[in-house]
């Protein structure tokens, strides 16, 4: 039986975190580079910073249970075209801290809030 020390597993769990964070920056510069992005100005210049953005926005999206890539990549969208601190809203502070719903309900019904308000702003245009 294969026995990994825990100095063996932090190294792995580094890893695959660096992993999902490079991931990550591919998935927010080709959602702000799209044509439908509402905010083009959040893509950092270069990409240790945009990185930096990604590990801290990463952190806050676990402080409200995210676990799960897709609810992860949903948050990353959201803060990367909408707005870095979207979550402070407060249309998103009650439905994100909502214990009833899972994380990826949470994420989905943030996510239709965004596409409802952007709708109506186009329907009074």
């Amino acid at each position: 039986m294969l026995s990994l020390k825990q100095t063996q597993i932090d190294t792995l769990d580094r890893l695959a975190e660096s992993r999902f964070v490079t991931r990550l920056c591919e998935f927010v510069r080709q959602e702000c580079q799209s044509p439908e992005a509402f905010r083009h100005d959040l893509l950092p210049p270069d990409e240790p910073t945009l990185q930096a953005r990604v590990r801290e926005r990463l952190a806050v999206a676990r402080g409200y249970g995210m676990r799960d890539e897709q609810s992860l990549a949903t948050f990353m969208a959201l803060s990367f075209t909408l707005a870095l601190n979207f979550d402070e809203a407060p249309q998103f502070q009650g439905l994100l801290r909502d214990a009833r719903l899972s994380p990826a309900q949470r994420m989905e019904k943030a996510f239709q809030l965004v596409v409802t308000a952007e709708a109506q702003r186009k329907a009074q245009a």
